[in-house]
């Protein structure tokens, strides 16, 4: 159990002598009177706690009282917490950290990142949560809050806790307990025995777990922290069945329920529908089991809405891929190694060819000694004008082949798009474009409709000029959808893509299953609304700040720290190329909000796929990441240059594996 920092304890008359005292303050007064009301409510009625916060926000922003603001939006963020709102949570939590860091409040930030820690660890985004309770911590470190240092340490050993990780949870929960001992808070003290009874119980100690939960229980009671009571409720069952203590076990599940019924907070009473329906499974009453279980679910699923599914769908669309990475790896293992076989067996093929041919030659050299001269150097003449002949011939045909070659390039490079094309509509963005031979599977589109801008990074099947063949069709797929279909929606426009690339291989007496993955975006400049689809390749996200309407929860792979470093989300393709299989699905489109200083990136899997460094091993996703957003104080076409230095730098001698494309866009 977290706990969620509070500076007044829940006293009703406290409550009654600031409601008393309303109508005689001044208007500031007023707000800071309101938001102690909500900040007392936090620990009983979540509900009431946002009512009064709320007030003092519309009175705090009709004043301009910038701090009343911040409180008010911190109460909300705690209420939001407490009521199982953790999208809204993050989202006031946000907007209280703006205030407070430009009025420098360093205690009050450090109370805001522990708000914002604690809707990631309600989200089990336990890796974020850390992060942001140690912001917390270095802020109390600086202003000497010992029990609120201490608080984050209890947070940080939940963290870890859920993880798992128990002996570094033990750790920081006795970080925090000399300070709650030397300060004698009740609450803080209940809270602790609570945790570490839980942590034992996982241990299996099972006395010890019993022995600190019940020395919890009166402390809370006492303090009147009924919502972390509520959570010691749901959590004794547990160790009273591993008792055998099946009638005590459902004493306190029904306490548990209780509670939450009257808290109103919906994450932690589906928890102790969860834990009475356990009991029940205990003392083998599966007819109650099924109906608490059935009550957990419903109320889970209202909590937890699609992003949970969304989330562990995204996990195990990861495992896939790293699954794939590692065959892929594999494979190109086998492949070198069949390499240096190829090539033992040519050296051997070579060195017999050698000896052969030099038999052969003593040989003649010894029939040349019973001709005549004459007849030695009309031979010699022969083969030499032979030999001059093929060579030339040899010659011609590689400069007819890198004329077509050549050619071809000049075929490919009509089908991109100018770059000052690009650049007049897209004024901060880059392409970054090498292909690994003089033409490229890999080729970037651009198309302007109205006030939409369309543009796409593909990569089609192969390199070299199996590659542009395919690109060349593809190409003109999406030309045609666009202009001759009238399409403007990604998912839609790749459906259509994918019906003509398919056509078009069908003609063929060969089974051609050539295709393309690829990352389009379209644009509405007047809106900054960006409708995105892949096949196969992603698009990724930079943003700097989040403000009003900035939040969107549906995305996975969010990654926060504080508001001065950037946030990469990664937007998950469609597992499907453009072409012919089985079982295809049509393309989805997402939607996405754009704000200023957004900068978004949409590429091939050239540059990850590189092989390179001091190990020779793939540049991988992960470093790519960690680059884009280590360049993020750069200009868009400062970035090309830097990423181009550093895809070298990263090959050092090693051959280019696979063409190169990125693109990138700064709103």
């Amino acid at each position: 159990m977290v706990l969620i920092s509070s500076n007044l304890l829940a006293n009703q008359s406290k409550i009654d002598s600031l409601l008393a005292k309303l109508p005689s303050l001044n208007e500031i007064q007023k707000v800071d009177a309101l938001n102690a009301i909500a900040d007392i409510y936090h620990k009983s009625d979540g509900q009431t706690a946002t009512k009064y916060a709320s007030e003092a926000l519309k009175l705090a922003k009709e004043i301009n009282y910038k701090i009343g603001v911040a409180d008010a939006y911190n109460n909300l963020s705690i209420a939001d917490l407490q009521l199982s709102k953790f999208e809204s949570s993050l989202h006031h939590s946000l907007k209280a950290l703006e205030i407070y860091e430009q009025q420098k409040k360093p205690t009050k930030s450090a109370e805001i990142y522990n708000n914002i820690a604690n809707a990631y660890l309600n989200l089990s985004n336990y890796k974020l949560a850390v992060v942001n309770y140690k912001n917390a911590a270095n802020l109390y470190l600086q202003v000497s809050d010992s029990i609120s240092l201490a608080t984050i340490y209890n947070n940080i050993a939940v963290s870890y806790d859920n993880q798992e990780i128990l002996d570094t949870a033990l750790v920081y929960y006795n970080l925090a307990f000399p300070l709650y001992k030397k300060l004698n808070r009740k609450e803080y003290l209940g809270l602790w025995y609570m945790n570490v009874g839980d942590l034992f119980r996982k241990q299996n100690k099972i006395e010890e777990a019993l022995k600190y939960q019940l020395i919890a229980e009166p402390l809370l009671i006492e303090s009147n922290d009924l919502f972390t009571l509520m959570v010691l409720y749901s959590g004794l069952p547990y160790t009273y069945i591993k008792l055998n203590n099946n009638a005590q076990a459902l004493i306190y599940a029904k306490k548990a329920v209780q509670l939450g019924l009257q808290l109103k907070s919906s994450r932690e009473l589906s928890y102790a529908y969860l834990t009475l329906a356990d009991v029940y499974a205990a003392k083998k009453d599966y007819q109650n089991q099924a109906l608490y279980i059935k009550m957990y679910s419903e109320l889970k699923d209202s909590v937890f809405t699609e992003e949970t599914g969304r989330a562990v769908t995204e996990m195990q669309s990861k495992y896939e891929n790293d699954k794939k990475i590692k065959e892929i790896e594999l494979l190109n293992k086998d492949k070198k190694l069949q390499n240096v076989e190829i090539e033992k067996h040519k050296t051997s093929r070579n060195f017999l060819l050698g000896i052969a041919s030099l038999g052969a030659l003593l040989i003649g050299v010894l029939a040349f000694a019973f001709r005549n001269k004459n007849k030695a150097n009309l031979i010699l003449k022969n083969q030499k004008d032979k030999i001059e002949i093929q060579n030339h011939l040899l010659e011609e045909k590689n400069k007819e082949i890198l004329d077509s070659i050549t050619y071809a390039k000049r075929l490919q490079e009509a089908i991109l798009p100018p770059l000052k094309l690009v650049q007049k509509h897209l004024e901060k963005s880059f392409i970054l474009y090498k292909p690994k031979d003089i033409v490229a599977g890999d080729f970037y589109w651009f198309e302007t409709k109205g006030d939409l801008l369309l543009f796409a990074a593909a990569d089609c099947t192969g390199h070299g000029v199996p590659g542009a063949m395919v690109s060349v069709v593809c190409s003109n797929a999406l030309n045609r959808t666009v202009k001759e279909f009238g399409i403007t929606e990604p998912g839609k426009i790749l459906d259509k893509v994918r019906e003509l690339v398919v056509e078009t291989f069908e003609r063929s007496e060969s089974d051609v299953k050539d295709g393309m993955d690829i990352s389009l975006c379209v644009l509405d400049v007047n809106t900054n609304e960006l409708f995105w689809s892949g096949a196969n390749n992603p698009l990724w996200l930079v943003r700097h700040e989040i403000g009003d309407n900035r939040f969107e929860m549906n995305k996975l792979d969010f990654q926060y720290s504080n508001l001065n470093t950037p946030i990469l989300t990664e937007y998950k393709p469609d597992k499907q190329p453009i072409g012919k299989i089985e079982n295809s699905k049509l393309f989805t489109t997402q939607k996405i909000s754009l704000q200023k200083n957004d900068s978004f990136y949409i590429f091939t899997d050239g540059f990850c796929d590189q092989f390179g460094g001091d190990s020779g091993k793939k540049y991988k996703t992960a470093n790519f990441k960690k680059f884009i957003l280590s360049i993020q104080d750069k200009e868009m076409r400062e970035q090309q240059i830097i990423l181009s230095q550093e895809i070298e730098k990263w090959k050092g001698n090693l051959e280019q594996v696979d063409d190169i494309l990125v693109i990138g866009v700064k709103i």
